[in-house]
């Protein structure tokens, strides 16, 4: 079974990923952040590691050339695309999937993305204790 820590280390890792690919096609992550979210209260409750990011300020233009890259360089990576709408992007790989797509932040456009890691049980005590906390996650 895998433990809250690995769960949240795994995705770290995998946003820092997709970070990394996202710049390969000129969309640079100004943040990564993470957090632990409640995933279900019964039969016992469950936490799951959520993280995700967003660029920095985008060029005006239309999402879906951008987002064709995007497409384009997470298959390259060993993502199976999901869902590819005009201006969003599901994807899944080893269990975890992540959405990416162009929106709207503080009047300008950005590129956002999230990822999802595996709803853990976690006993009352743990859970209070890790909710509410977002961290900054690295850029590499």
């Amino acid at each position: 079974m895998t433990s809250l820590e690995t769960s949240r280390a795994d995705l770290q890792s995998l946003v820092q990923d997709v970070a990394q690919t996202l710049g390969s096609v000129g969309i640079e992550m100004e943040e990564l952040t993470g957090a632990y979210r409640t995933c279900r209260s019964e039969p016992s409750p469950g936490l799951k590691y959520v993280a995700g990011g967003a660029s920095a300020a985008l060029d005006d233009g239309p999402a879906e050339p951008r987002l064709a890259k995007v497409r384009t360089a997470l298959e390259s990576d060993g993502w199976t695309i999901t869902a590819g709408e005009r201006t969003v992007v599901a994807a899944e790989r080893d269990g975890t999937t992540i959405s990416i797509g162009q929106t709207t932040r503080g009047g300008q456009q950005v590129i956002a993305f999230d990822g999802n890691g595996a709803c853990i049980d976690a006993d009352s005590d743990e859970t209070d204790a890790l909710l509410g906390e977002t961290e900054t996650i690295p850029v590499r």
